[in-house]
């Protein structure tokens, strides 16, 4: 994109949005890499603050369409860039609205005057004081990333708790700002440019050159509050949460509050009424309603890190006595015992409790699911272990004992039993299913 200092003609591929009450985004096509080979895509974004002036990051070309969109909103009073590298159109922005703060970052003023543009700026992140306000932090706020090699600031619109950046972020393709182009948005050779890429993590890694100051800043960005992120390159993320914390009692247990929330008082706790996994990743765990596909990850996980090493830990404690010499076998007897009923012994009951609540309503352990998942091969070897160890019973636990019974009864299951006689013969206990 060439520098301009006038105002343009509309451009055919230019897509004007109204993202949510206030904010505006102007997207369109861009290039980069050789001949701009690389769809990458840009994005100015227009914020009304509740002062009646207008927030403009200035990221594409100022057409007659985006400026009469501007001036709809308002006074624009500040023009930023937020970054060292999206810059070309702040003289284009400047000349339209003259009474503009232009604010850019360090290296900015060095880099227009050696380009020798007659471009006031007005500020700059890292080179003014640290505490400097420019007029708009009651309702925008800003971090300024001092460690990245671009210099790049991500901003907060807190009233619509909207996180804004530049290139700290990526989320390719860039679908909306190629909607109008007969050029498509797929990235050569990389494919997906998103959060989940390793190809991103790892140019963003590079891109860090001072990693203590990245991990500093990357953590005063987490402590904001968004539901959604605009970035110049790419699709824009928008999933609305609610952050909420329960402070535990004296003794580190679970409040009642967090106990309504979580059978077993852990934290943190994801509550996902209304978002499914469908509408974000299309295809994954196809054959599980959204509801299913939580549980298949959240049993499957639960399993490893918390039920069976839960059981393990409590029949190792038992056992660690008798490796000690007798004479210290007493002692021992009482230290481990004393730990278990404390930290481990309570902790069964729990666990056992949701279990049995769960399957008491539901087949398997994911919701609505016809057969058995990596959930519930995940768990059926600590459910056994519960079972050889009369934890549960028909009578305590006749949901556990019936899940058991029917996962026992298909082939599958039973071929691998027959497998497992096989390899360890004379030992059909429990111990065949759990590792110790």
């Amino acid at each position: 994109m060439p520098s301009q200092d006038t105002v343009l003609p509309n451009l055919p591929d230019l897509v004007i949005r109204e993202v949510t009450s206030g904010i505006w985004t102007f997207s369109c096509p861009f290039g980069r890499g050789p001949f701009g080979f690389l769809p990458w895509g840009g994005r100015s974004t227009a914020i009304k603050l509740s002062t009646g002036d207008v927030w403009v990051l200035a990221s594409t070309p100022l057409t007659a369409d985006t400026k009469s969109t501007i001036d709809g909103l308002g006074s624009v009073k500040w023009i930023i860039a937020p970054d060292i590298v999206h810059h070309l159109f702040l003289g284009q922005y400047k000349k339209a609205y003259p009474e503009a703060i232009v604010v850019g970052v360090q290296g900015l003023r060095e880099k227009k005057k050696k380009n020798k543009e007659d471009l006031v700026i007005d500020g700059e992140y890292g080179s003014d004081p640290a505490d400097t306000l420019y007029g708009f932090e009651d309702e925008i706020k800003a971090c300024y990333f001092s460690g990245f090699e671009n210099k790049d600031v991500a901003f907060l619109h807190t009233p619509t708790k909207t996180l804004i950046v530049a290139d700290l972020l990526f989320n390719l393709p860039a679908n909306e700002q190629y909607s109008k182009s007969k050029t498509s948005p797929k990235v050569p050779i990389i494919g997906k440019f998103n959060p989940e890429s390793g190809t991103l993590q790892r140019l963003l890694w590079t891109l860090g050159k001072d990693k203590s100051a990245m991990r500093r800043d990357a953590n005063t960005v987490k402590e904001w509050e968004f539901e959604r992120i605009v970035m110049c390159h790419g699709e824009e993320l928008n999933v609305p949460y609610l952050v909420k914390k329960y402070q535990r009692l004296p003794n580190q247990k679970a409040p009642p509050a967090l106990l309504d929330v979580h059978p077993l008082g852990k934290s943190p706790v994801i509550e996902d009424y209304d978002t499914e996994a469908e509408k974000y990743n299309p295809g994954m765990k196809s054959n599980l309603s959204a509801e299913g596909a939580i549980d298949d990850l959240y049993y499957t996980t639960y399993a490893e890190s918390t039920f069976i090493p839960l059981i393990v830990t409590q029949r190792k404690l038992a056992r660690f006595a008798g490796f000690a010499p007798w004479y210290l076998r007493p002692i021992f007897r009482y230290i481990l015992g004393a730990f278990s009923e404390m930290y481990i012994d309570p902790e069964i009951p729990n666990n056992v409790k949701m279990i049995e609540d769960h399957l008491s309503e539901n087949d398997w352990f994911a919701r609505g699911s016809q057969g058995p998942t990596s959930a519930d091969f995940a768990m059926i070897r600590g459910l056994e272990a519960l079972t050889a160890a009369k934890i549960a019973t028909l009578e305590t636990c006749p949901a556990i004992v019936g899940y058991l019974q029917k996962a026992q009864a298909r082939p599958a299951y039973q071929a691998r039993r027959e497998a497992t006689k096989e390899r360890r013969p004379g030992d059909s206990s429990a111990q065949n299913h759990i590792h110790e």
